[in-house]
C-alpha cells in the first residue's frame, strides 16, 4: 500500500509539473507575440532614416566616405538603419506570412494619424513618430519580393483609402524597384484617380518600376564587411 501511495505522490507531482511547464511555455509564445509588432514598428522609425535621415550616406560612395573619414554622424545613422534591417530580415526569415501582415496592418493603422502628404507642415516635427512608422513599414515592403508576398500587398493596396495610396507612391521608394512583376503594379497604376494622381505622375511612377538601371540607394545598402 506504501508503494501504491508513493507512486501516486509521484505521478501528481509529474502532472503538476507538466502543467506548471505548459502554462510556462504558452506566457512565453504569448510574450514573444506581443512583443515582436512593437520591436517591428520600432525597426521601421529606423529604417525611415535611410530616405529622410540628412546624415544617411546617398549610395555606396557615401558610406565608403563615411568609413574612411570616420564621420561619426553619417556612421551612427548608418548603422542604425542596417541593425533595423537586419532584424526586420531575419524576423521575415523566421515567419514571413507574419511579419507581412504586421507590416501592412502598421501602414493601415498609422495612415488615420498621418497628414496631408501634399500639405505643407507649420513644424518640420510635426507628427514625426506616426510619419516614421508608416512610412518605415512602406519602405519595409522592399523586402517582400516573392510573387505570393507581391499579391498580398497588392491585394492589401487595391482597397487602400487615398491618403494611403498617396504615401505609398509619394516618393520614388526602393520598394518599387525590387517588384517580382513590375507590370502588375503598372496596371494598378493606371487605375488611379487623376485627381490625385496627374499623367506626369503616374508615368513617372510607371518609368520607376520599369527601371532597372539604378545605383542602390536606401535600404538597398548593405553594411560592408568587417575588415
Amino acid at each position: 500500500m506504501r508503494v501504491k501511495a508513493e507512486m501516486k505522490k509521484n505521478l501528481i507531482c509529474i502532472f503538476i509539473v507538466l502543467a506548471l511547464s505548459l502554462v510556462a511555455a504558452c506566457n512565453a509564445k504569448d510574450n514573444g507575440s506581443g512583443d515582436l509588432e512593437p520591436e517591428l514598428q520600432n525597426a521601421f522609425r529606423a529604417i525611415y532614416y535611410s530616405t529622410y535621415g540628412l546624415d544617411y550616406p546617398g549610395d555606396e560612395e557615401g558610406i565608403a566616405h563615411c568609413i574612411a573619414y570616420k564621420d561619426e554622424e553619417c556612421l551612427k545613422i548608418f548603422n542604425r538603419v542596417m541593425d533595423a534591417k537586419q532584424f526586420i530580415v531575419a524576423q521575415i526569415q523566421a515567419d514571413p506570412e507574419r511579419v507581412l501582415n504586421i507590416t501592412l496592418d502598421t501602414i493601415f493603422t498609422y495612415a488615420e494619424f498621418m497628414p496631408d502628404p501634399k500639405a505643407k507642415q507649420s513644424d518640420p516635427d510635426e507628427e514625426l513618430h506616426d510619419v516614421s512608422t508608416d512610412i518605415g513599414a512602406i519602405m519595409a515592403l522592399y523586402f517582400f519580393n516573392r510573387d505570393e508576398q507581391d499579391q498580398v500587398i497588392l491585394n492589401r493596396m487595391i482597397k487602400a483609402p487615398l491618403k494611403i495610396l498617396e504615401y505609398l507612391f509619394y516618393h520614388p521608394h526602393a520598394w518599387m524597384h525590387n517588384r517580382p512583376h513590375p507590370e502588375r503594379w503598372v496596371t494598378f497604376v493606371e487605375t488611379l484617380p487623376e485627381n490625385s494622381f496627374s499623367i506626369h505622375d503616374k508615368k513617372f511612377l510607371i518609368d520607376t518600376l520599369r527601371t532597372t538601371d539604378y545605383k542602390k540607394f536606401g535600404i538597398m545598402l548593405d553594411r560592408p564587411p568587417q575588415k
